[in-house]
C-alpha cells in the first residue's frame, strides 16, 4: 500500500486505497507543515502590500511658472525624507540648473532604440527634444529607501500611473498637480530666472489651456503655489508630511 511521504508534501499518494487514511503523526506533522508555509506566505503578502501603500514616486506637474522646480529643489533639500531626482531620459543637452542626477543625456539614435525597443514608460517632445522615462528606471524606484521624484507634463503622468497600474504598483505613486497662476505671476517668475519675452508669452499661452489639459490626470493633491518668502516651502512642507506619514507602513 503506497503512502505519501512526509518530505514530499506536493507528490500524490501512489494509488491509495479510497479508505486509507494517513497515520495520525504523518497526517499531523503534515497539516503542520502546510499551515507554517501559509503563514510565511501570508507574512509575505503583508509586507509586498505595505510596500504598496508607501510612496515611491512622486510626480509634480504644473504650467510654466507655478513653482515645479523650487518645490522639487525643496523636497531634495528636506532632512526629514530623502528624496532624490528620478532621472529622466533627454535628447537635449545639461543646463547649469539641472540637478545631480536629474536627468540621463543621451544622442537621438539611443533615444531611438529605447523607444524601438518599448523601454520608454512615456515621451515627451518639447522644444524639438525628446523626454523619456525608461522601464528600468521606474523599477529601480522601488529599491532603497529614497522617495524619487520628477516634473511630469499631464499626459506623462496619466502614462506613468497607467504602467504602475499594470505592475501591481499603483499606490506606489503620488501626483501632486498645480495650478496655473495669474499672468503676472508668471511673466514675472519667469522674467527672473531669465527667459525672453518671445518665451514668456509662448508659455502664458499654455499656462491658459493648462486646466482643461490636467482633467485627464488623476493627481492625488493639487495646490496653488503662491508668492512666499521661500518660494515652494509652503507646498513642499505638505508633500513632505503625506509622504513622510506613508513612510510609517517601513517600519511596521
Amino acid at each position: 500500500m503506497g503512502r505519501a511521504s512526509v518530505n514530499d508534501i506536493g507528490a500524490a499518494p501512489a494509488r491509495a486505497a479510497p479508505n486509507s487514511l494517513l497515520p495520525f503523526r504523518q497526517r499531523n506533522a503534515l497539516l503542520s507543515r502546510i499551515m507554517y508555509a501559509l503563514l510565511v506566505a501570508r507574512q509575505h503578502t503583508v509586507q509586498e502590500r505595505r510596500q504598496f501603500v508607501v510612496t515611491r514616486i512622486l510626480t509634480i506637474s504644473g504650467p510654466s511658472g507655478a513653482g515645479k522646480s523650487a518645490i522639487l529643489r525643496q523636497l531634495v533639500a528636506s532632512k526629514e525624507v530623502e528624496f532624490k531626482p528620478f532621472p529622466i531620459t533627454t535628447t537635449r543637452h545639461r543646463k547649469p540648473a539641472d540637478l545631480p542626477g536629474q536627468y540621463e543625456y543621451i544622442q537621438n539614435k539611443a533615444f531611438d532604440r529605447l523607444r524601438d525597443a518599448g523601454e520608454l514608460v512615456w515621451i515627451n517632445p518639447v522644444q524639438g527634444h525628446r523626454y523619456g522615462g525608461r522601464k528600468a528606471n521606474v523599477h529601480a524606484c522601488f529599491q532603497g529607501r529614497a522617495v524619487r521624484i520628477l516634473e511630469a507634463p499631464p499626459a506623462a503622468a496619466a502614462d506613468l500611473q497607467k504602467y504602475l497600474a499594470g505592475i501591481g504598483m499603483a499606490d506606489s505613486l503620488l501626483s501632486i498637480g498645480l495650478a496655473a497662476l495669474p499672468d503676472e505671476i508668471i511673466r514675472r517668475r519667469m522674467h527672473e530666472r531669465g527667459d525672453n519675452a518671445e518665451d514668456i508669452e509662448r508659455r502664458l499661452t499654455a499656462c491658459r489651456s493648462w486646466n482643461v489639459e490636467a482633467r485627464g490626470v488623476r493627481f492625488h493633491e493639487y495646490f496653488t503655489n503662491g508668492d512666499e518668502e521661500v518660494h515652494g516651502a509652503a507646498v513642499a512642507a505638505c508633500i513632505v508630511r503625506r509622504v513622510r506619514n506613508s513612510l510609517k507602513a517601513l517600519n511596521r
